[in-house]
Parts: structure tokens; sequence; C-alpha cells
């Protein structure tokens, strides 16, 4: 509803409009990829709906010393989030995050250290998952001179393995390009960590 007495700009309306159709547009890309992935995986038989395609698996993130947050939280709703801001404003650094609380690393680099403000010796990074009615607290801590830690309901993860599947994160980035205009090799390594996620069966 319009508030009376105020005047409005048609310019930012129409801005407002064109958002309100681009969030609705992208809601509707993600349904039919979920849906196309979804019988990819029935086809293979490692589909469960108790294991994919659950509502958004993050509630709470608390970064410290993460790129160019000096300290940042963030808490998160169940449905599709989108993440705006500036360029530079480290709304990637988000997403780094999350992929090394959900998947061991970033998607960016293999380097972790990288991910430390350039003033800092090191960063921590904290997450609460709800998954399947599981509650999980995830913490990272990541030294410039020790190297990475990474720690699961209080106890310290020394496989990458005990992460997989609790927070299904897939990556879809500009340095991903090679998965529609690379060889096929590549889209059978992207389809293979996608399974991988979401499938314990799969990964052995």
């Amino acid at each position: 509803h319009l508030v009376k007495n105020v005047t409005y700009d048609p310019q930012v309306m129409v801005i407002f409009h064109i958002h309100q159709c681009l969030l609705q547009l992208l809601h509707l890309l993600i349904k039919q990829l979920s849906n196309h992935l979804r019988l990819q995986l029935v086809s293979r038989g490692i589909y469960k709906k108790s294991c994919f395609f659950q509502p958004l698996a993050i509630h709470h993130l608390n970064l410290i010393s993460v790129r160019n947050h000096k300290e940042s939280e963030f808490t998160f709703s169940p449905g599709v989030t989108v993440i705006w801001g500036e360029n530079g404003s480290g709304k990637t650094a988000v997403l780094e995050a999350i992929n090394t609380l959900s998947f061991g690393r970033s998607f960016k680099t293999h380097r972790q250290r990288e991910l430390v403000n350039t003033e800092k010796k090191e960063l921590f990074i904290r997450g609460k998952f709800f998954t399947r009615g599981q509650e999980d607290h995830v913490a990272a801590k990541i030294s410039k001179i020790s190297g990475q830690a990474i720690k699961l309901n209080g106890k310290n993860v020394h496989n990458r393995k005990d992460l997989l599947g609790r927070n299904i994160v897939v990556v879809l980035s500009p340095e991903e390009q090679d998965i529609t205009k690379g060889p096929p090799m590549e889209r059978r390594k992207f389809f293979d960590r996608i399974f991988s996620v979401v499938s314990p069966e799969y990964l052995k």
C-alpha cells in the first residue's frame, strides 16, 4: 500500500519493480535447475528426499578478519536469500566463509590463508546450521602461520568428508565457466562434487 502525503520518484519505483522481477526470475530459475538436478539424481538411483532440496540450512554466520570483513554477523531466513551490495563490499567473502564451513575450503582459492585479512594474522568463522532436524555448530580458524583448523560441534574435524552432506553447497560462479564451455571432463567433475555432497553412498 502506498503511504499518503509522500512523493514517489518514478525512476525509483521502476528500479524497485525491476528488482522484484529479477528476484522472481531468480527464484524460478533455481526451481527449474533443482527439478532438473533431482531428475538426474533419480536416474542414477542416489536421490533421497530426506537429504536433498531442503530449506536453507545455514541460520547464523559470524566472520572475524575474513578478507575485508573486520567483524560481521549475519542471520539467514529459510528461503531464497540474495546478498546485495557494492563492489568490494565483501559479498563473495560471505559465500567463501559458508563454503569453508560446509566443504572445508573456499571455492575461489586452494590457499586458505588468502582469506585472512591482510592486516591480521588469523581469522575466525562460526556458523550455525539446521539440517533434517539436527543443529550443527561449525567453526573454522585459519592462521597465516599454522594453517586451518575446523571444529564440528566442538570436536576437531580431521577429514573434510565429515563435513560433507551436513550443509549442501553447490557453487556456480565465473570461475566455474568450464562447466558449460569446457570439455566434458569438467562437467563430470562438477556433478561428481554435487553427488558426493548429497549422497554418502556415492562418495564411498
